[in-house]
């Protein structure tokens, strides 16, 4: 026994539907047939499962920048002999400090002094960078004083008799006459530097002491400013209260009131 139904057909059942009949071979029209699936060609909704993109060798027109070296091939039987570690070696080491924050002495050149020669600039030789160069002032004074005592040391009287010898003398002791002076500046400036830091320093405590002091006047004092208020807060609050009650008396006393 066979069963039979027959339902309303949809706009596209020519098209799609395999097991779809007519009375006339609708599917000759070539548009229809363009669009039904054959073995050969796949039409239809389903036509894009049936595509993708090749896969094709991506050849870059741009040469390779680093060309690997062949590797010579090892016999991977013969054992790898161990070279002897050098009893000195030289290694780089990367550092977090910036040059700024190592920054060396400057580079001075070797030099050598012809027989004899004995040049003004050799008195420098003790300076170094950050500990006398670049010269200021008091550097500048110390040069002046070393060729003074240069000067005095070469114009010296040799001790021929008594009279060189009194003169030598003579300008020997006025020569430590002023080194003397010149050591007691000295230690005086530094005095004074060191009484000038001082009494900067004696400031800042008393400004410091001063200030924490009006701080604590000032604190204590709007303690006592918020304790006032809320005093005066409770005065008006039971002043409010009494006047409420005096009220309340003279109305049941005197209603009319």
């Amino acid at each position: 026994m066979s069963y039979t139904r027959t339902v309303e057909s949809r706009a596209y059942d020519t098209h799609y539907d395999p097991v779809y009949t007519t009375s006339t071979n609708i599917r000759s029209d070539p548009r229809v047939a363009a669009a039904v699936s054959t073995t050969d060609a796949v039409s239809g909704t389903h036509r894009f499962q049936y595509f993708r993109r090749p896969v094709m060798p991506r050849v870059s027109a741009i040469p390779a920048q680093v060309l690997l070296a062949p590797t010579a091939e090892d016999d991977h039987l013969v054992p790898v002999e161990e070279e002897p570690e050098p009893s000195t070696k030289t290694v780089e080491v990367q550092t977090v400090y910036r040059e700024s924050e190592a920054q060396t002495i400057p580079y001075t050149p070797e030099y050598t002094l012809a027989e004899g020669a004995d040049p003004e600039i050799l008195m420098l030789q003790g300076l170094t960078y950050a500990n006398g160069l670049p010269a200021g002032m008091k550097e500048i004074e110390m040069i002046e004083h070393a060729r003074l005592k240069r000067d005095l040391e070469n114009n010296m009287l040799p001790f021929t008799d008594e009279a060189c010898f009194v003169v030598r003398k003579n300008l020997m002791e006025t020569q430590e006459l002023r080194e003397y002076k010149l050591r007691e500046a000295e230690v005086e400036a530094q005095r004074d530097l060191r009484l000038a830091t001082l009494k900067r320093a004696l400031d800042e405590r008393e400004e410091t002491t001063e200030f924490l002091s009006s701080q604590r006047v000032e604190a204590i004092r709007q303690s006592r400013m918020d304790a006032r208020e809320k005093t005066l807060q409770k005065i008006r609050k039971k002043r409010i209260n009494v006047l409420r009650k005096l009220a309340r008396k003279r109305n049941t006393v005197d209603p009319v009131l």
